[in-house]
């Protein structure tokens, strides 16, 4: 292929610096998903207030006797006390300071399917004595629901504790339902008069004058709790604490809490959340995204962006509303949402890897550097002219392993696959190393069918083109990846721009700088020369042949080198 035909699709390139058409923030799907939010509030007011009605009133409107509403209120306490759900569903109110009518301010916390796991992931581990960690999204209600559970374990258990930690002190307490004590003296006020307790309130403490329970907040030093014992320990916005404080407090309070509670947004990798979350068994952390708030939809997400409208870049968005803790690592190079590149193993044609042709993309590392192959299989459409769907099916990945032995591993990965064989490299993998053959000259010794690709492909406008062929066919939803595919899934999230600390990207001269060569690139890179590859190349199914695998893998302990290569170009023909 020459660098003349390889630029053939040098308009792409031009596409990648123009900014997409801004989308309407209020869509009329969305508009109207707000209308019937508002409605089921207005319905649940109602019912609220008619279920407080009949303990008080006589259905023909006349007040019930002093005894008889003594004991309605009485028998519903009790219900109360028993049953969190109950008293949620009945009593529980969060405040919204964004609605304009201040009538409207107090709304019925009503706990769509997710936040219900929430509520009983919470309760469950305060009972069991298990920590629990929660991955959430911006404004889905994680920090008021949690308050909820510890206000009413509060008022119905003897002698409970709880600590409140945030990351800065008026998130703690500042008088305010934007602070954690604030929200716990919201959710006191809302009650009826028959189920508030006697209450002590002073700063970052609220006690519990009936039952002994107290709830305390402290700030993030590292000393923090460690002359006190809790029933529940809760780190709201933990990965936000900062990281110098984090390990200390932790060791501080390990043996403290029955049950720690760390919720928060993410920030990034490598620190103690990020770490937990990675370490801890699946049942006892949870994760809340804003997909699984009924209020919201793809436009709606789409409309958070700079380009579309909004106020956030693609890695504050990650962050902020997807649970990505790859969200702040940088300036990410691809602007795509990997989870909706994902499908599982039902979702691809049951004969794909049998009749579609194979292509692998490959990026070659040295020493502690990773070397990558990811493997896809193409769906062409039948007269060849659109753009084919790429089904990136598999990966494997090495560090600090021979060539031969990759080389072995690969042919051993192709029996899953009986189509035509194409295995593309960087363009790189054609040198020597030191007094070593080349990546491509060692990987078709050991029966690899790797062919590297021209040095085009790492120039900087090439570079450019092949993230642009990348997103676009992720747009388009022509490039899918196997839920399988975890390495390649995080670096799609996790492959930046390397620029110099500081500098914003909308500063930086777009025609020099490069990706970042890290963990990430590798797995990026090798994407990169499969799709580029793929688009500026005629269908593979019309020119290749099946490799005969098993032949190759009986051979190889007998073949040499040269007769290893002539058998290569005997069977994929010339690139």
């Amino acid at each position: 292929m020459s660098v003349t035909a390889a630029r053939s699709c040098s308009e792409t390139s031009r596409a990648r610096s123009k900014k997409p058409e801004p989308s309407k923030r209020n869509s009329a799907s969305q508009a109207e998903a707000a209308k019937q939010f508002h409605r089921g509030i207005d319905k649940e007011r109602i019912r609220r207030a008619h279920h407080l009605w009949q303990r008080t009133y006589q259905p023909d409107g006349s007040r019930r006797p002093d005894d008889e509403r003594q004991s309605l209120f009485a028998a519903e306490k009790l219900r109360c006390r028993l049953s969190l759900f109950y008293w949620l569903d009945n009593y529980a109110y969060v405040d919204n300071p964004k609605d304009p009518d201040p009538s409207r301010r107090r709304l019925p916390l009503k706990l769509w399917p997710r936040q219900l796991q929430l509520a009983e992931f919470l309760h469950e581990g305060f009972r069991s004595g298990r920590k629990r960690l929660v991955n959430k999204s911006r404004e889905v209600g994680a920090t008021w629901l949690a308050a909820h559970i510890i206000y009413w374990l509060w008022w119905t258990e003897p002698d409970f504790s709880a600590l409140i930690l945030s990351a800065k002190e008026k998130l703690v307490d500042d008088r305010t339902p934007k602070s954690v004590f604030g929200k716990l003296r919201f959710i006191l006020d809302c009650q009826p008069a028959f189920l508030r307790p006697r209450v002590g309130d002073f700063h970052m403490r609220l006690q519990n004058l009936d039952n002994s329970s107290v709830v305390l907040g402290d700030s993030t030093s590292s000393n923090v709790g460690r002359s006190t014992r809790h029933s529940i320990v809760l780190a709201d916005e933990w990965a936000h604490v900062p990281r110098a404080n984090q390990q200390p407090i932790k060791i501080a309070l390990e043996s403290v809490a029955r049950s720690w509670w760390k919720i928060s947004t993410p920030s990034g990798r490598g620190d103690e959340f990020h770490t937990d979350w990675l370490l801890s068994r699946a049942e006892d952390k949870l994760e809340l995204g804003w997909r699984t708030d009924p209020r919201r939809n793809e436009e709606w997400f789409d409309g958070l962006l700079r380009e579309n409208g909004g106020h956030l870049t693609w890695d504050e968005r990650a962050q902020e509303y997807d649970c990505s803790f790859a969200g702040v690592s940088g300036h990410r190079i691809l602007r795509v949402d990997p989870k909706r590149l994902i499908y599982a193993e039902g979702d691809l044609p049951s004969d794909a890897r049998n009749k579609w042709p194979v292509v692998g993309g490959m990026d070659f590392g040295s020493g502690p550097s990773l070397t990558v192959c990811a493997f896809a299989v193409i769906e062409w459409s039948d007269d060849g002219k659109e753009a084919p769907t790429v089904w990136v099916d598999s990966e494997l990945y090495w560090q600090r392993r021979p060539a031969s032995e990759i080389g072995r591993e690969i042919l051993a990965h192709l029996r899953l696959y009986a189509g035509s064989t194409w295995i593309v490299g960087d363009p790189a993998g054609r040198q020597k190393e030191s007094d070593q053959e080349s990546w491509e000259s060692n990987l078709r010794a050991a029966g690899a069918p790797v062919h590297c690709l021209e040095p085009w492909f790492n120039q900087a406008d090439a570079i450019s083109e092949t993230l642009t062929n990348l997103e676009q066919l992720a747009s388009r939803g022509k490039l899918r990846i196997h839920e399988r595919c975890q390495y390649l899934l995080e670096c799609l999230e996790s492959w930046t721009w390397d620029l110099p600390p500081g500098l914003p990207l909308e500063l930086a001269n777009k025609e020099t700088i490069r990706p970042r060569k890290d963990t990430w690139s590798h797995g990026g890179d090798a994407l990169r020369y499969l799709v580029g590859a793929v688009l500026r190349s005629p269908r593979p199914g019309q020119r290749l042949q099946s490799i005969d695998l098993e032949a190759l893998l009986e051979s190889l302990p007998q073949t040499p080198s040269r007769r290893i290569s002539d058998m290569h170009r005997r069977v994929m023909g010339r690139w």
